[in-house]
């Protein structure tokens, strides 16, 4: 109708524009203009014809649908200007249309659903929101809640009998957090949290969260923790999904890691999880969604290898767990019994575990049956998604290992080795920065400022230097030739191999090869190559060499497949890792 109307328009300005200009020419859009609106009119007395009885008499507005004959209205009055021949027909027909009232709410009543369901049935959705305008100012001057909460109520059970309705949604997301900001009961939480399988109840609850009151948002938070060990309805994905996404939006935390152990005070609207079982039961629930989740989709869509956007039933768990060692502890050992007992969500339930591991190595207990296997397999599954996962110790390890590299001595080659014998996966997860720094010792110069590295504990080899150059025919110089791993610190690089050599075999070898200790073996294999057979200075190698190849066979031993893997890979520049071991002439003996 609008379309129609706006042709018929468009029509006269147009029309009206040529005949003052006196214009003789007409473009192909004014003839479908013409077209178009010659049509319309057709339409219009075929309508009027067809909705006459055959006794000459109109039907009543409440024989066709109320929108419909308002529809009319609108239409006819626009166009009887237009076509006189339709006046008289137009008029006994408006004389007999009977407008479509909706009920009148006095000044002490609520909604009803009859009164919603008309509104709605009859596409007057703005007489719903004008009853919902008088509510709330009625609610201003004289607060009465109950008339409020018990309008939001009406609006909840009628939008579970139509959910289709797509402007209803839209005034149920704007009033139902209005209509309850102050206070709320266990039949409105009930309605809004059983009935989440709706698509509209994720922004809903969102809204709720925000613009509940700090007494509301508690309430429901212990309704929710309450009813969790008792609600059967709540024992799927979507609705499971939803309780979650209230009880992280109203907590008000930012980000989960913008927050430590010492200021737990942070968590501002968190109460409800301050009791040792009030905070099982939130654990239970994201668990519980892990495998609702992985068993109705037949596959795990829960998304945990991302540093920083990660799961509301994830930031739930590592809330918890930073409460406290007790929390802690009951988060690590709930997490192994569903890893234990549900199969088909053990890739998660062991990926959590890797997330608490690594925010809190300190603090968990690795003597717990199956956690060290556990981690073991996660680290292997995501790689190399956990290593750009936080802990706080990783500043403290990088800081280690350069100053390793540069000044090592005993104290701190002991305390390096120590952190790899007892957390392992933290030191695997430095293993860039050990090759790292292998490789800018092996250059000579320093990375920062590009100058040579002091001389002091460094091996030179004399093989390329004392050469001589003639420049331009006339001057002759003493040059050296620089090459890479033509000096190195000794004490640096034996240090590395006896921290690599503390690393428990199982780690070293699976995680930890494709973590970066692979390219660490093949740095050690090419400045032995130099130093033996490039530089022709065995002498210079001959501890370093043994030890490294006490470090390949451990290899052998532990991974032996693996080992002849790796053995098959090519180094640019080099060939394949059998011909570097053949220059550095080590031979790998099995015992």
């Amino acid at each position: 109708i609008c379309c129609s109307n706006m042709k018929r328009r468009i029509l006269g300005r147009i029309s009206a524009y040529m005949r003052s200009v006196k214009d003789t020419f007409k473009f192909m859009f004014v003839d479908w203009l013409e077209t178009e609106s010659i049509a319309t009119e057709s339409s219009k007395r075929t309508l009027l014809k067809r909705i006459k009885c055959k006794d000459a008499k109109y039907v009543t507005a409440s024989s066709i649908i109320p929108a419909k004959a308002n529809e009319f209205v609108d239409l006819l009055e626009d166009t009887v200007a237009a076509d006189s021949s339709t006046r008289n027909e137009w008029e006994s027909f408006r004389d007999t249309v009977t407008t479509f009232t909706v009920p009148t709410l006095s000044s002490t009543e609520t909604l009803s659903i009859d009164y919603v369901k008309s509104c709605i049935a009859s596409e007057r959705c703005d007489l719903l929101e004008e009853a919902l305008n008088s509510i709330e100012s009625r609610s201003f001057n004289t607060p009465q809640a109950d008339l409020e909460l018990a309008a939001a109520k009406v609006l909840l059970e009628c939008f579970a009998l139509n959910t289709t309705n797509q402007r209803f949604a839209v005034i149920l997301l704007k009033w139902i957090p209005r209509l309850t900001r102050i206070r709320g009961d266990g039949e409105l939480w009930n309605l809004i949290f059983v009935g989440s399988e709706a698509n509209n109840w994720m922004p809903l609850v969102c809204n709720c969260a925000l613009q509940w009151s700090s007494g509301h948002v508690s309430s429901c938070q212990e309704w929710i923790i309450m009813q969790l060990p008792i609600c059967t309805q709540w024992n799927t994905a979507p609705s499971s999904k939803v309780l979650l996404r209230f009880l992280v939006v109203s907590s008000e935390q930012r980000s989960i890691h913008c927050l430590d152990r010492n200021h737990v005070d942070h968590f501002l609207r968190f109460e409800c999880m301050d009791t040792l079982g009030s905070a099982t039961s939130a654990i239970k629930l994201c668990l519980d969604y892990i495998r609702l989740d992985s068993e109705d989709s037949h596959k795990n869509t829960t998304s945990v290898d991302r540093r920083n956007i990660i799961p509301d039933w994830l930031t739930t768990i590592l809330s918890v767990a930073r409460k406290g060692n007790v929390y802690l502890e009951q988060t690590v050992k709930l997490s192994l019994k569903y890893c234990d007992t549900y199969p088909s969500g053990s890739p998660v339930y062991a990926a959590v575990l890797l997330r608490l591991y690594l925010a809190h190595p300190c603090s968990i207990d690795l003597a717990l049956p199956g956690l060290r296997n556990t981690l073991l397999h996660a680290s292997q599954t995501l790689l190399p998604a956990w290593l750009d996962w936080r802990c706080p110790l990783d500043g403290q390890i990088s800081e280690m290992i350069s100053n390793l590299a540069t000044s090592p001595h005993q104290r701190l080659l002991q305390s390096v080795v120590d952190i790899a014998k007892q957390h392992p996966l933290l030191i695997v997860k430095q293993m860039g920065i050990v090759n790292q720094q292998l490789l800018g010792d092996g250059s000579g110069f320093d990375d920062v400022n590009g100058l040579r590295l002091m001389k002091r504990g460094r091996i030179v080899s004399n093989s390329l230097n004392g050469l001589y150059a003639q420049i331009d025919g006339t001057t002759t110089k003493k040059i050296r030739v620089a090459q890479w791993g033509d000096s190195f610190n000794e004490a640096a690089w034996s240090s590395f191999l006896d921290v690599l050599m503390a690393l428990p075999n199982e780690a070293a070898f699976t995680c930890g090869l494709d973590s970066g200790l692979a390219e660490t073996l093949e740095t050690y294999l090419k400045l032995l190559a130099t130093q033996v057979t490039a530089l022709n200075s065995e002498d210079n190698v001959v501890r370093l060499r043994d030890k490294f190849s006490k470090l390949l066979i451990s290899f052998h031993n532990t991974k032996p497949n693996a080992f002849e893997a790796w053995t098959q890979r090519r180094v640019a520049g080099w060939g394949s890792i059998h011909a570097l071991l053949s220059l550095a002439r080590i031979e790998v003996v099995v015992r």
